[in-house]
């Protein structure tokens, strides 16, 4: 069954109630047979672009009298005569612009049309380009801005959860608290050249939670060499200053090389895989803590499908990291998997989860009855992400979104459990 077809079951319902309870006396009676037959569908809009040149599209049929007649482009329907109607038909379109002309015809007589104008092979695919096409590409730019609300139950992370803890928690008044969040980003590129800039600001509500209050500051610059058709080497760097707390936290530098890897599916759908390396080197603005080097070997890949407009982005990542203390030292093995719709507009629904096993090498379990899967005595750690979220776009540069992020670290040292509901909106220029 075709996805966004789920999408009409409420609005099918509403209007069925309506069509069987909402016809009292002999006046609604008549109007309701003066009605046409109401089209909808949930595949198609008044004006589109597709990129595959065949392509299914269901359209649903509602009247308060029988349906007796549907014609899609003066070609009659075979289908058994009933108030409520769906027809799922297979489309092969040719380059340029086709129209699809819908007709529906009711037992009394009352007539319906709905026509909808299909574009394919007219638009470029975004996200594809081949080498010529970004070295000759001109100066573009675009700025990115969310306010978002949140919820957050547990801001310092140390809060019981299935995994009973050994000891205390953070007092009462500083378990759950309200946060304004503030991101800012500004992108550009010049063919191969591309530059970015931004922050990223968090304020709490609770005095007794300034301490938490950050500032984060970025920028970077990057470049790309094409190789081969479909494979492109890129080189980035990264500077970032973390402000915590209202004080000088780090600046931590990054180099980023890695090869990419493009292709296209037989839909159309692009798909990129990249390898790379991050290499980060932490200044500590506190003198107790070491300043030092941190890497991570990372296979990101990311599939678009335009037609149906998914995006799907896979991450598996292998390295190290530490807060400048000998007990903070970790490596880590991390998935992250995210799914995103990439609607034009209206509901917008993502889903994305991620799960890590970290081992500091040189901490230890609270105690050695806390061994955690038969894993040892070393300090283990392993958080689990879940995230979902829901909303609507109103136009190609607005949307609002409401999230819920869940995250429970397994521990045999303090486990905790957070919940973080949001509402984000953003806008792009």
């Amino acid at each position: 069954m075709n996805f966004r077809l789920l999408l009409f079951v409420p609005l099918l319902i509403v209007l069925l109630l309506n069509t069987t309870f909402g016809q009292e006396g002999n006046q609604e009676k008549d109007s309701a047979q003066n009605q046409p037959p109401r089209i909808l569908s949930p595949d198609l809009v008044r004006k589109q672009e597709i990129l595959n040149s065949e392509q299914v599209f269901s359209l649903v049929f509602i009247d308060s009298d029988m349906i007796v007649k549907i014609t899609i482009n003066n070609v009659e329907q075979v289908f058994e005569a009933a108030k409520t109607v769906v027809i799922t038909r297979n489309f092969e379109f040719e380059q340029g612009k086709s129209l699809i002309q819908v007709v529906a015809v009711d037992e009394a007589g009352n007539s319906s049309e709905r026509s909808f104008l299909i574009g394919y092979g007219e638009k470029e695919l975004k996200y594809i380009s081949d080498a010529t096409d970004d070295t000759d590409s001109g100066f573009n730019w675009k700025a990115d801005v969310k306010v978002g609300f949140e919820l957050d139950s547990n801001p310092t992370n140390d809060m019981s959860s299935a995994v009973k803890p050994l000891y205390g928690v953070v007092p009462e008044n500083n378990q759950a608290d309200s946060r304004w969040v503030l991101d800012g980003i500004v992108s550009a590129n010049y063919g191969p050249y591309s530059a970015v800039g931004g922050a990223s600001a968090i304020r709490y509500a609770k005095g007794e939670n300034d301490f938490l209050n950050s500032l984060l500051m970025f920028g970077g610059i990057g470049y790309k060499s094409y190789l081969s058709h479909g494979r492109t080497w890129m080189l980035d760097a990264m500077l970032t200053d973390i402000n915590v707390g209202g004080y000088d936290y780090a600046l931590v530098q990054t180099v980023s090389p890695g090869i990419e890897f493009r292709s296209r599916g037989i839909r159309g759908e692009y798909r990129s895989l990249l390898l790379g390396v991050d290499v980060i080197f932490k200044d500590f603005a506190i003198v107790s803590r070491t300043d030092g080097l941190q890497g991570t070997l990372k296979y990101d890949f990311r599939s678009l499908d335009e037609t149906k407009h998914h995006l799907f982005h896979h991450l598996l990542a292998l390295g190290n990291s530490s807060e400048g203390t000998k007990q903070s030292e970790y490596t880590f093995l991390k998935l992250d998997f995210d799914w995103k719709n990439i609607w034009d507009f209206g509901l917008r629904w993502d889903f994305s989860f991620g799960v890590q096993h970290r081992t500091f090498a040189n901490d230890t379990a609270l105690s050695k009855d806390t061994k955690l899967i038969s894993l040892g005595t070393k300090h283990i750690e392993i958080p689990f992400r879940l995230e979902t979220g829901i909303g609507w776009k109103f136009s190609e540069s607005l949307k609002a979104m409401f999230n819920t992020k869940y995250v429970f670290n397994m521990s045999n040292d303090v486990s905790y459990e957070r919940l973080i509901n949001s509402l984000t909106v953003s806008a792009v220029f």
